[in-house]
């Protein structure tokens, strides 16, 4: 059986987390070094592709599994950079070679690098970069960052470049070390609103078209701009007032008041609830099952657990009991736009 080394990325203040999911799911891979505050490096008793399958399916399985883990790809190839750039190594072209015999022609790929350190080594990262995608599209490869179906991956720290080739679904995620980034726009009313597209995107959910939403905990409104966007209109529930811009939209509803007291008065019901409130996970999903009757048959629920700085791994196992009273877990996972906390996807029990 062939053995194999993996890089993998995690959020630094939740490695030990990542590490204990790992050892449940895969107790045989284990924990070689890490390379910085959350990228490591583990050694597995088999081919990345299996293990890779191996970790996807256990993340399948209820939806519970693997909340910590962001990243990963095979570590095919490791060496030195030399002082006048990677032009000059042999090995880094010998690799370059071995992809344009492995590699096939009609699948996309891209070149995701990233340097953990470029401050203190001067890297020119970029430079890196190109020299595997002009190598490639120079014989006949097309890359597309966008859309690619084979990624090549590196990290450089201290000057030692970690080289490795798989597909995106192998990787667990399509963006460099799982960092999903987006660039901020005019009128953006917080940081927060990232997180909610970066759920949207990473679980594939399909948000009903001009359907009903309840914001809880929604001032000052970056959620609840972010559903006005994908064509929703909201009820913004927070006693605190909402950013001028949403206050003055017509697709609004502000409900001054607490998540208690709305669930006893409405009775209509709505498509989604959306969930960013900042309090312990067991209360706050006991606060969404209080809500569950306000959502149609088929409503979905997005909310976050904020986790404490101790006790985590039983703030999030009390939370999930919490919603599982009428709830069914579809995903829950720290994305990259998560901090202390994880973002957590259901359904209404049936």
């Amino acid at each position: 059986m062939k053995e194999t080394e993996i890089v993998f990325t995690c959020q630094a203040d939740f490695a030990d987390l990542c590490l204990n999911e790992l050892r449940t799911v895969a107790p045989d891979v284990g924990l070689l070094r890490w390379l910085a505050p959350g990228v490591g490096i583990l050694h597995a008793p088999e081919s990345f592709a299996a293990l890779s399958r191996r970790l996807r399916r256990a993340r399948e399985l209820g939806g519970k599994s693997l909340l910590f883990l962001r990243h990963i790809f095979p570590l095919d190839l490791s060496f030195e950079l030399a002082e006048n750039g990677i032009g000059s190594n042999e090995e880094a072209y010998a690799y370059l070679l071995e992809c344009t015999r492995e590699m096939e022609r009609e699948r996309p790929f891209s070149v995701q690098a990233r340097c953990l350190d470029p401050k203190e080594t001067g890297v020119d990262l970029h430079a890196v970069q190109y020299f595997f995608v002009d190598g490639l599209t120079e014989r006949g490869f097309r890359c597309d960052g966008s859309r690619p179906e084979t990624i090549l991956s590196l990290v450089i720290r201290n000057r030692t470049v970690y080289l490795g080739r798989s597909s995106a679904e192998e990787n667990l995620s399509d963006w460099p070390g799982g960092m999903r980034r987006y660039a901020r726009k005019d009128g953006q009313i917080s940081r927060a609103e990232f997180k909610l597209l970066e759920t949207i995107e990473v679980f594939s959910l399909t948000l009903p078209p001009e359907g009903e939403a309840i914001d809880l905990g929604a001032a000052p409104g970056g959620w609840t701009k972010v559903l006005l966007e994908k064509g929703l209109r909201v009820t913004a529930v927070d006693p605190a007032a909402l950013s001028p811009q949403l206050a003055a939209d017509p697709r609004v509803v502000h409900y001054r008041g607490l998540a208690q007291e709305f669930a006893r008065e409405n009775r209509r019901p709505f498509a989604l609830l959306v969930n960013d409130m900042r309090m312990d996970p067991a209360e706050s999903a006991a606060i969404v099952c209080d809500m569950a009757d306000c959502l149609a048959a088929d409503g979905l629920v997005i909310m976050t657990f904020k986790l404490p700085a101790n006790k985590r791994t039983e703030a999030i196992r009390k939370g999930f009991a919490a919603l599982e009273k009428r709830f069914r877990v579809l995903n829950a996972r720290q994305l990259f736009h998560n901090r202390s906390e994880i973002t957590v996807v259901c359904t209404k029990q049936n």
